[in-house]
């Protein structure tokens, strides 16, 4: 073969591009430390790179940023808790104090001033927040835990809650009672009177029928209007009714179903015309539709907005379009008649109940000022033996003014809230109507920290911040001011025996015995405080308990968490690694590599040059 200059010039150009092209190679791998710049220079490094990195982009976010969030919301958590339990242990030690029966009741008052303030801390606490989210609300991280300043805007009363509470028997308890009416407006100057004549020892009561049977609603100070059962209306057989899915059934059977507040309908004499897509609720607490107009019967005695905007009760001769509130007149539980008695009423509530104790009657009493529903001995056997075929009883009663400190019942109840929308009409919200199915779940906030791994971060406001702890001190303060009162009574009489001659004024038997009937009735009550106080203390431990155990749960969640964190540190290190062997050069590899190339090309332009100057015309 002849071999031209041509032909040798072109194949040194060749070796040397190759040359080239290797040292380029090794320089850019020198530069990004990459084994690769593009997919088709390997494409089994490519597609393991493309895992790796998204294994480690992952394990990355778990653990810098997951993980540390999750860690700070324990924290914060975990601190609110521990401030809760000092709290309460000093709310314990107040407590143990007070059950000190040598303790006069300004130094009671001062007490329960403490407890108080110790009781407005701890709902404070309850309103920690992380990051501008509420850590005790649940899923309603915008929503405080309590009121943060007092809301009563009578009439208009927003927001207004209508609350249904779910009880059972054993939140049933009892409460001591003095019968201490002979003594009540009695003073220095009356002490005489004939009136009076019953205010001696014999007159002052306290036997077994001064233990009355009570359920201390969440909240006091609720609606006169008592304890209501929502309108019930009779569906007939053959109406339709659309659900939320838009199936349309047909009833097969007359059913009773509960009225949406607010809905209009025509009322001619008694019988209300639902137009069709009418929202009803069904007895499982589901809302549906009418898919048709329907005839249907009013309850007896339902409250209604007529045509004018005015609240009436329909009758059968009632004509005209109305708006349904979703309430009767009627007050009941348990399919017992409650009777809504102030406290400021003569006989006062407790007093009726005790005279139904010594009668054998069957009476039960709602107090809307202290949010107590009292039952007489019978009324409470009936409510017995109902609850054993119905352990789980719901009251719904509503309730418009609040002050700063409450809880917020939507945190805690089944309940729907109305307030005013910007342009002056009602808005309603109904919350937590899946606790009526007996379907309600914690409202748990969990973080992913993990591959398939997930840790709940939040305590929720039942654990630990109960309506008990208010209404524990509220009950104090309600015996505290009785107390006061026959105080003071028996401290007026004591000075006007202090001034009376036993011997010589023929009025000191009869103060003597006005006193001795006072200082009985304080007694009576001073025993029962120091009871209370005894009671509390078990109370305060009980929900030092509660908290204990849920700061013990926050605490094994935040060691679970470092756990996770270990180990995801642990695996971040191994997937880098991994992740580098795939990637990364073997630098001192390299180096020895790109030098031995330059050497090469130099060597290859070197030669290429010495060649190159020797044609074929040298050897003719």
């Amino acid at each position: 073969m002849r071999m031209t200059n041509k032909i040798m010039q072109n194949n040194s150009l060749y070796n040397i591009n190759n040359n080239k092209l290797l040292e380029d190679k090794l320089s850019t791998m020198m530069s990004t430390h990459k084994k690769i710049t593009r997919p088709s220079d390997d494409p089994v490094i490519a597609i393991r790179a493309l895992r790796l990195r998204t294994s480690v982009a992952e394990l990355t976010q778990y653990y810098e940023k997951n993980a540390p969030d999750a860690e700070s919301w324990l924290e914060v958590t975990e601190g609110a808790l521990k401030t809760v339990t000092d709290v309460l242990t000093e709310m314990s030690k107040q407590a143990n104090k007070a059950a000190n029966k040598d303790l006069e009741p300004s130094e009671l008052e001062i007490i329960i001033g403490q407890l108080k303030a110790l009781r407005d801390e701890v709902y404070s606490t309850g309103n920690t927040d992380y990051a501008g989210r509420y850590i005790f609300t649940g899923y309603r991280t915008d929503t405080t835990l309590s009121f943060e300043d007092d809301v009563n805007d009578q009439p208009k009363g927003y927001p207004r809650y209508e609350i249904t509470e779910q009880v059972k028997i054993e939140d049933f308890d009892t409460i001591n009672y003095t019968d201490r009416d002979v003594l009540n407006g009695i003073t220095k100057d009356n002490y005489k009177d004939s009136a009076y004549n019953g205010a001696i020892e014999q007159g002052i009561l306290n036997d077994e029928n001064s233990n009355i049977h009570r359920l201390r609603l969440s909240y006091d100070g609720i609606s006169a209007d008592g304890v209501m059962e929502k309108s019930k209306i009779t569906l007939p057989a053959g109406t339709q009714i659309k659900h939320g899915d838009g199936k349309v059934e047909t009833l097969s059977a007359n059913t009773d179903v509960t009225l949406i507040a607010g809905t209009k309908a025509e009322l001619n004499n008694g019988t209300l015309t639902l137009s069709e897509g009418t929202s009803i609720t069904l007895d499982d607490g589901s809302t549906v539709t009418l898919e048709a107009a329907a005839n249907v019967t009013m309850p007896a005695g339902a409250e209604i907005v007529n045509a004018n905007g005015e609240p009436e009760i329909a009758t059968n001769t009632t004509t005209g379009t109305v708006t349904l509130t979703g309430f009767t007149q009627t007050q009941q539980f348990m399919g017992e008649t409650v009777n809504t008695v102030s406290v400021t009423n003569d006989p006062d509530p407790y007093k009726q109940i005790y005279e139904a104790n010594k009668k054998g009657d069957n009476l039960v009493i709602m107090i809307p000022e202290t949010g107590e529903i009292l039952f007489s001995n019978e009324a409470y056997k009936e409510i017995e033996k109902k609850a054993q075929t119905q352990p789980e009883m719901a009251i719904t009663y509503r309730k418009d003014s609040w002050e700063k400190g409450d809880l917020r019942p939507e945190h805690y109840f089944a309940c729907t809230g109305t307030t005013k929308s910007k342009d002056g009409t009602d808005k309603t919200i109904n919350y937590n109507q899946e606790y009526l199915r007996g379907e309600g779940k914690k409202q748990v906030i969990e973080y992913d920290v993990g591959y398939n791994q997930k840790i709940q971060i939040n305590t929720t406001a039942d654990e630990v911040f109960g309506h008990a702890i208010d209404r524990d001190i509220d009950d104090l303060e309600n015996a505290l001011e009785e107390l006061k009162e026959i105080e003071a009574i028996r401290n007026e009489l004591d000075g006007v025996l202090k001034g009376l001659d036993e011997e010589k004024d023929a009025d000191y038997e009869v103060a003597l015995k006005r006193y001795e009937a006072a200082d009985k009735a304080y007694s009576y009550i001073r025993e029962n405080i120091h009871n209370m106080f005894g009671k509390t203390i078990t109370k305060m431990q009980e929900h030092l308990d509660d908290t204990n155990v849920a700061l013990t749960d926050n605490g094994t969640r935040n060691q679970r968490l470092d756990l996770i964190s270990n180990r995801l540190m642990d695996q971040r290190t191994t997937f880098k690694t991994l992740q580098s062997e795939n990637e990364d050069i073997d630098i001192a590899e390299v180096v020895v590599k790109l030098t031995s190339a330059e050497l090469t090309y130099n060597s290859a332009l070197m030669a290429t040059g010495k060649i190159m100057q020797t044609s074929l015309m040298n050897y003719i």
